[in-house]
């Protein structure tokens, strides 16, 4: 395994480009699709960059839900094939930025998960090979409002996709075992929610596979695994999601009903 490393997306001196991270240093690599780039010799110190930008080239992004094993789980609660749905570009945030209810929303939760990107184009991909498509990993947020899909009679858009519905951490990490990872969140400081991917109904080599046969991945595209349990916030939580060696997302949640006109 190679060994790991961090990199960022930034915006420098009129230009959008990845860096790898060492220490409060920057190497800036050549412009290019993520993992395909390379160093291009100039490093700079993270504090002369202009801006740190949301680590995801545009790509589309695709959840799994019910993808971990709980105690009371029985035979009928575990599912026969991964249960895919989209989530809109809309609704990634990143660190810092705050996460907002409206006055749609009635029974939010925050679902801790690691996240995965694919680096390179492929459909119908072998099992044995999938691993060979993932670019790096990342830490997400997977906000979701259940009373919504529940409202929505099981169709997962409007509960899954509002704008803030997906913190991102800033760096995608690579070289690391994606195996047997601790995630977890805290809310408010206090952790609430404990897991860890080695109990993942389906891995990321079986999801890449998966998907493939029915959707070609391409570059860009972000995968999130799941959640070990989601976790109850409202208005004034700060939420701290954690995936051991990727790294953390953290964001306060408020309540926006500012020009609030929807007619119902």
């Amino acid at each position: 395994m190679k060994r790991m490393e961090k990199y960022i997306r930034v915006h420098y001196r009129n230009r959008v480009r990845y860096a790898l991270v060492e220490g409060e240093w920057l190497h800036l690599m050549d412009a290019g699709n993520f993992p395909d780039i390379r160093r291009s010799g100039q490093k700079v110190p993270i504090s002369e960059i202009d801006e740190i930008l949301s680590p995801l080239p545009r790509g589309r992004i695709l959840g799994i839900g019910r993808n971990y094993m709980r105690p009371e789980f029985t035979e009928k609660d575990i599912p026969i094939v991964p249960k895919v749905f989209l989530k809109a570009e809309s609704s990634v945030i990143l660190d810092g930025e705050d996460i907002v209810l409206t006055p749609m929303n009635r029974d939010v939760i925050c679902e801790p998960e690691i996240a995965f990107l694919i680096g390179k184009t492929g459909a119908r991909i072998p099992l044995e090979q999938a691993m060979d498509y993932v670019a790096g990993y990342t830490v997400i947020n997977d906000v979701t409002d259940r009373a919504l899909l529940q409202e929505d009679g099981g169709e997962w858009t409007r509960g899954k996709s509002m704008d803030t519905f997906l913190p991102v951490g800033r760096e995608i990490v690579t070289g690391i075992n994606p195996f047997h990872l601790a995630v977890y969140c805290e809310i408010n400081g206090e952790k609430k929610s404990e897991g860890n991917t080695g109990d993942m109904i389906f891995d990321i080599p079986h999801l890449i596979h998966f998907i493939s046969h029915f959707m070609k991945l391409k570059a860009g595209d972000l995968i999130l695994t799941g959640t070990p349990r989601g976790v109850p916030v409202c208005a004034g939580d700060r939420v701290k999601i954690v995936v051991e060696d990727v790294g953390k997302v953290e964001n306060t949640v408020r309540f926006d009903d500012t020009e609030w006109c929807l007619q119902q």
